[in-house]
This record gives structure tokens, C-alpha cells and sequence, in this order.
């Protein structure tokens, strides 16, 4: 979720990918967002699903604090 810096929400970003991630791997992601105030926040979570060599285990969210956003002017 986007929210600029009034705490109005004004948008939700979707990954839109669905990596495979290993054991001792990582994946990165970055993103960005027209943003029309100096500055705001942004914060959300990651939908994730463990699978195993048997299969798939229920879903689970890995949350992600807030961040602070700035526009640069």
C-alpha cells in the first residue's frame, strides 16, 4: 500500500511474479510509484507457500514494515 503524506492511501503495487526461491538463495525486487507529494510511505506484505519434494503447505504473509518515501523536491 502507497500512502502519501497525509496518510492517504492511494494505491496498492502487485508483484506480479511468482519466483521460486531456494534453500541459501534470495530474490530481489524493487519497484516504483509516481509520487505527487514531498513524501509518503509505503508498506504491504508478500503472499508466500512453502513447498516441499511432497507439496505444498497453506499459505502464509511475510509482513513488510512501513518505509518512509520521499519525492525529492
Amino acid at each position: 500500500m502507497v500512502c502519501n503524506q497525509i496518510g492517504t492511501k492511494l494505491g496498492i503495487r502487485d508483484v506480479g511474479e511468482q519466483p521460486v526461491i531456494l534453500p541459501r538463495t534470495s530474490f530481489e525486487y524493487s519497484s516504483g510509484y509516481s509520487l505527487h507529494s514531498p513524501s509518503g510511505r509505503m508498506e504491504g506484505d508478500f503472499e508466500m507457500i512453502y513447498v516441499d519434494r511432497i507439496g505444498s503447505s497453506p499459505l502464509f504473509n511475510v509482513a513488510i514494515a512501513p518505509f518512509s518515501l520521499s519525492s525529492g523536491r
